[in-house]
């Protein structure tokens, strides 16, 4: 397989890579540099103060926990939006942001590889057996649990 076009999906909460506290982005922040330093186009869909050497994707300007008139559920609505309007440039899309943008996944043909840093709907918590999203959300083809690594004696 040679160079993939890579869309990453990460929260808007912080700057990616977040400045301080900043899991989720952090990841994404992570990977994308990564997937870059391998010579695969990725797009980043984050802030537009993030700091990325991939190309940037931003609608909002800055984080809504660090920019209190940001709004955050309207900025999290056109910034999903985007990623998916923009789904057919990308071979896959990495989704960072947790579960909302699976709402989208049946509206393109891209795959979508979602990764749950913990859910954030108060109805549902992260737990070590993984639950799937519902068949009629999304297609589900498998769930991989999170596991860590055995200490090294």
């Amino acid at each position: 397989m040679g160079r993939l076009r890579i869309g990453v999906l990460a929260s808007i909460a912080h700057r990616t890579p977040p400045r301080g506290y900043g899991p989720w982005e952090q990841v994404a922040s992570t990977l994308t540099e990564g997937l870059v330093a391998l010579g695969h186009e990725v797009t980043l869909f984050a802030t537009g103060d993030s700091i990325t050497s991939a190309h940037l994707h931003a609608e909002a300007p800055c984080g809504y926990e660090e920019d209190a008139s940001i709004d955050a559920k309207a900025y999290e609505g056109l910034h999903n939006a985007a990623a998916f309007e923009r789904a057919a440039d990308f071979d896959v899309i990495s989704n960072h942001f947790d579960f909302l943008p699976l709402t989208y996944s049946r509206l393109v043909s891209t795959p979508l590889v979602t990764t749950i840093h913990g859910f954030s709907s108060e109805r549902s918590s992260a737990t070590s057996t993984p639950r799937p999203v519902p068949a009629t959300t999304s297609r589900w083809p498998s769930t991989i649990a999170k596991r860590t690594r055995p200490a090294l004696r």
